[in-house]
Parts: structure tokens; C-alpha cells; sequence
């Protein structure tokens, strides 16, 4: 019996593809959707606490800094094919029955039933929705509710040139890669209310934002594989090698985040704002360390940052 394997993805986040998933600001009603032969999801090295460009209107001046982030891999125990596995877990939270490996210097390959995957073929929905207030099934799905670099900074929406090639390193600029070969690229959790960027970001953008991105694929046959290569590790490649424990699915979450929810401790600090797309910035080929400028957030339309701790953390794409 076959069963749907999906992978979620959220936090700080940048999928990477050879072209816009977005049509420009003009455009409107159906659009037809990517087929990609692959895509590319980086993770910046964010495991230290680091300074962030201050708030404009942040009366208070307080200085504001990103909480240390961490690239991590959750399943469900149950689903843990002992026998064949050869990646264990860093962290298993017995009372929520939920492994986690730590992503510090990890390529990572999606390998349905064990096998490279074939053939390469990643669908990516990008309709733009009639009404954005009372979207469609099909349309809530479609990557236009993504933040991408383009939306806050237009013109600068292009990856830093050679990055998507660097091999994933603990201690360089990218912690993390995983590559997409297949499925269905959804948006699958967005904000709660619409966001806008703060100046000199773009003014024009005001929508909710996708904060959890899915690939889904279907019909796979025994296990899915999740081959893993550490950059230095003197053992090559190991699989993490799951199974449907209830026959039909298994779901794993990739996020950049606070490891506090995992740990079981609370998320719901008192709401802050803090320029989370500041890290978005600084893997633009536009970005310009020498003339630094207070950076975007994505905020409410009440003018209350939708941020807090651990939550919005919004995933964007770039043009690699």
C-alpha cells in the first residue's frame, strides 16, 4: 500500500530556483504553475545571538538582537524504520514522542522508497487570488502568499552569486541545504493578519505571508529516505529512514527556529518587534554592508509587529 510523505518548512528559511515563483505586481487571475527540475532550500548559519538593524518607529531605541536559530529535523518516533535507519536522532522528546536531528553542516536529498528521486518533476502553484480576504481552497496553496526578497527590496530579489553552491558548513554562512526534486510545493500555514514592510522597504505590500511551506509526494511505495552528508564527517552519508507507523503518511517539519518549542518550553513571549528579514537581506546580491539601512519586518496592519518569539520567522524565495 502506498502512503504521502510531507516535509514542512518554516522559520528563517530561502528557497532557492531559477526563476521567479511570482508573477510581477501587475499581473492578476490564473496563472499557471512552475514545473521545476529542482529547487534549493538554504539555511544561514544562525546558531549565536547576533545584532539587528533597529526598528524605525521603536520608540523605546531598545537594541534588538536574533535569538540563536537552529536548522532542525522533527519526526515522530513511531515512525523511526529501526532496522534500516542509520541516522539516530540528537534530541527524542519522550514526552511528546517527536526525534529531532540537529542540521549543523548538512546536505540533504529527499530519497522516496530509497531511490534517487525519479523523474525530477516539482510542481509549484503560484495562482493570485481574486480575493485575497476569502481565498480559495486551491488559492490559499499558492506560493503568491510568500514574502519574497523581491516584494521588500524590488530589483535585489537575486541570491549572492555562487552561494547556492557552498557546501553546508557548521561554522560558515550556510548551516544547512536541502534539495527538492519532486511533489508538490504548497503554502500550508500563513500569518494571522496582513503584513506590510517597514522603510525603506517596499510600501506597496500588504497581505498575509506564508510562515510554513510543504512539499507533498505521493505514492511512495515502502519508506522515504532522507539522505544526510556532513560537510567533514569521515563516514560519508547517512539515511534517515522513515515509515508510515499508520500506513498512510509521515509528516516531518524542517524549521530554522528557537529550539524552545521542541524543549517544551513556552513560545509566547510578550510580542517584539525584530527585523527577521534582515537575514533575508543579507543573502541578496543587492545587499550592501557599507551602507547599511533599517531593514523590512512584516507587521500588522495594526501596526503591531507580528512577531514574536519563535512564531512568524517568515520563509522567502530568491532567484538563484
Amino acid at each position: 500500500m502506498s502512503f504521502t510523505f510531507r516535509i514542512h518548512f518554516s522559520g528563517l528559511c530561502a528557497f532557492i530556483f531559477d526563476q521567479p515563483v511570482k508573477e510581477g505586481s501587475g499581473s492578476s487571475g490564473e496563472v499557471p504553475p512552475l514545473i521545476k527540475k529542482e529547487g534549493l532550500v538554504l539555511f544561514r548559519n544562525l546558531i549565536r545571538s547576533r545584532p539587528l538593524s533597529p526598528v524605525p518607529d521603536d520608540i523605546s531605541r531598545t537594541p534588538q538582537f536574533l535569538d540563536p536559530h537552529y536548522p532542525q529535523l522533527e519526526f515522530k518516533m513511531r515512525d523511526l524504520d529501526v532496522a534500516a535507519n542509520e541516522r539516530v536522532p540528537d534530541l527524542v522528546n519522550t514526552a511528546t514522542g517527536q526525534g529531532l536531528c540537529l542540521l549543523f553542516g548538512e546536505d540533504l536529498t529527499l530519497r522516496p522508497d530509497s531511490k534517487d528521486a525519479q523523474p525530477y518533476s516539482l510542481t509549484i502553484p503560484r495562482s493570485i487570488p481574486k480575493d485575497p480576504e476569502n481565498p480559495t481552497t486551491a488559492e490559499e496553496r499558492s506560493l503568491w502568499w510568500v514574502a519574497t526578497l523581491e516584494d521588500a527590496f524590488p530589483g535585489k530579489g537575486t541570491l549572492r552569486k555562487n552561494l547556492d553552491k557552498v557546501s553546508p558548513n557548521e561554522l560558515g554562512e550556510i548551516v544547512a541545504r536541502v534539495r527538492i526534486t519532486q511533489g508538490d510545493l504548497f503554502t500550508s500555514e500563513r500569518s494571522l493578519r496582513s503584513c506590510t514592510f517597514e522603510r525603506p522597504g517596499s510600501q506597496v505590500f500588504k497581505q498575509r505571508v506564508a510562515t510554513q511551506l510543504t512539499v507533498e509526494i505521493p505514492n511512495i511505495q515502502s519508506n522515504i529516505g532522507i539522505r544526510m552528508v556532513k560537510n567533514g564527517f569521515s563516514k560519508g552519508a547517512r539515511e534517515l529512514i522513515l515509515f508510515p507507523s499508520d500506513g498512510i503518511q509521515v509528516d516531518i517539519k524542517i524549521h530554522n527556529l528557537e529550539i524552545d518549542g521542541f524543549l517544551g518550553l513556552p513560545k509566547d513571549y510578550q510580542a517584539r518587534p525584530v527585523a527577521d528579514f534582515e537575514i533575508h537581506y543579507q543573502m541578496s546580491d543587492g545587499y550592501d554592508q557599507s551602507q547599511p539601512i533599517a531593514v523590512p519586518i512584516p507587521r500588522r496592519s495594526d501596526g503591531v509587529s507580528d512577531t514574536r518569539h519563535g512564531d512568524l520567522c517568515p520563509p522567502t524565495t530568491l532567484v538563484g
